[in-house]
């Protein structure tokens, strides 16, 4: 069927889009070949591909950030569970499409999600529906026990956030009706080539500063770093050593002489690491090896014995620290050409249900709709980190180069098996 073409210059009331299940590897060529961003993101349930004359013209994809249940629940209620809701994680429509089509494509993907609502809820639905017709129909008979109906489960809310660092501010959302809930500060590096750095992509950066700041035979090496890590390092393996001493009592207590022996040696095994390793490292300290080449604690210490893990941690979890830093110093940001980046974030929400509108209006978060509550270009800001605790404004969106993927190659080569032209963006 040929193709319909549209003039995206001009708007439409109603455009037929069919919204259905397509492969990851269809929605990772779409989005990675039209979308402004190629990274896809990692949690996700539904790839839906937007037809209109059965052709695809765009993706959306359903799931979670990194923290569903913390996210949900701190812009709702700790009421409400990761099953309760859909975060949208990519949104992106071919450049053919008409200017006001974002929007259709929003409302039917919101259509396609109640669908699923009741496709999943068939039999339970049924089931109450009887229960309902029998307390009726038994109503005011003697002996009779009213049914209780079984709890509906179904996705209450659609989530996103309007990427503001990017330079949106939810336009899109704003004309589907969704609900505003705030702004908030986010943070993102920025490569010398401009590719945009998620901090979650910069753990091995994390280790590699911290090695950098910590070794005293590195050009970065910062004695308060160092001895501010000790100390806290310390701390915990102090912590541990007492709580695995506590531990005994309780094992005793048991009177299972299984887990009492098995606590004996797990003890014996873990003093015996850490004489082995104090040993080894005191060895390579001698030996004038690189730092790198350092021997590791958690490569000594013991796994807890099964059926142990209710009385004694994990010690590669507890009894030590991890080598890394959170975020990336000035410094260290220098010598590898990275600048931080800080811009705004904007929450939305789309209730599915009664009860879930009826949830926004008890949240804590001040969730709006309606015409002056939402933010506008005039609400981006930017600002870039210049020093420890310092930042300045920037004037305006930072110079963001999307089409350099090199700190983000992992990300991107894992959603994609196969390749696609890319054409001309449209995305939101």
């Amino acid at each position: 069927m040929t193709e319909q073409k549209y003039n995206s210059d001009e708007y439409t009331r109603k455009i037929s889009y069919v919204v259905r299940e397509i492969s990851r590897e269809q929605a990772t060529d779409l989005v990675q070949g039209n979308h402004y961003s190629p990274v896809m993101p990692t949690l996700t349930k539904h790839w839906l591909g937007i037809f209109r004359d059965e052709g695809l013209v765009g993706v959306t994809t359903l799931g979670w950030g990194t923290q569903p249940k913390h996210t949900i629940q701190k812009v709702v209620s700790k009421e409400v569970d990761s099953k309760d809701y859909y975060e949208i994680g990519k949104m992106c429509l071919l450049e053919s499409e008409m200017k006001n089509s974002e929007t259709q494509m929003i409302s039917q993907v919101v259509e396609w999600i109640k669908s699923y609502n009741i496709a999943k809820n068939k039999d339970v639905l049924q089931r109450n529906k009887d229960i309902r017709k029998s307390n009726w129909t038994n109503r005011g008979v003697s002996g009779y026990t009213p049914l209780v109906e079984t709890p509906v489960s179904e996705v209450k809310f659609l989530y996103t956030l309007a990427d503001g660092i990017m330079g949106k501010c939810g336009y899109v959302y704003q004309a589907a009706n969704f609900y505003y809930g705030g702004e908030y500060w986010t943070d993102s590096y920025m490569s010398a080539k401009g590719e945009k750095v998620h901090p979650r992509t910069t753990n091995q950066m994390c280790r590699e500063e911290w090695v950098w700041r910590y070794s005293e035979k590195s050009p970065g090496f910062d004695k308060d770093f160092k001895e501010a890590y000790d100390a806290k390092l310390e701390d915990r393996k102090s912590a541990y050593e007492l709580s695995l001493a506590a531990a005994l009592q309780t094992v005793v207590k048991t009177g299972d002489r299984s887990l009492i022996g098995s606590y004996h040696r797990f003890c014996t095994d873990f003093y015996d690491s850490i004489s082995r390793f104090s040993q080894d490292y005191r060895d390579f300290e001698s030996s004038g090896k690189p730092f790198g080449e350092r021997p590791r604690q958690e490569d000594y210490l013991p796994k807890v014995p099964s059926g142990m893990s209710s009385f004694i941690s994990n010690p590669k979890k507890d009894y030590l620290k991890k080598q890394q830093v959170f975020w990336l110093s000035p410094k260290f940001m220098k010598k590898v050409g990275l600048r931080k980046i800080g811009g705004k974030m904007f929450r939305y929400i789309y209730p599915l249900t009664r009860e879930a509108k009826k949830m926004l209006q008890a949240s804590d978060v001040d969730w709006k709709i309606g015409s002056g509550v939402y933010p506008k270009e005039e609400d981006l800001k930017w600002k870039e980190l210049v020093s420890k605790g310092k930042t300045e404004p920037l004037d305006g969106m930072p110079p963001w180069n999307l089409q350099i993927v090199e700190h983000n190659k992992k990300n991107v080569n894992a959603h994609k098996k196969s390749s696609s032209a890319r054409i001309t963006r449209k995305a939101v």
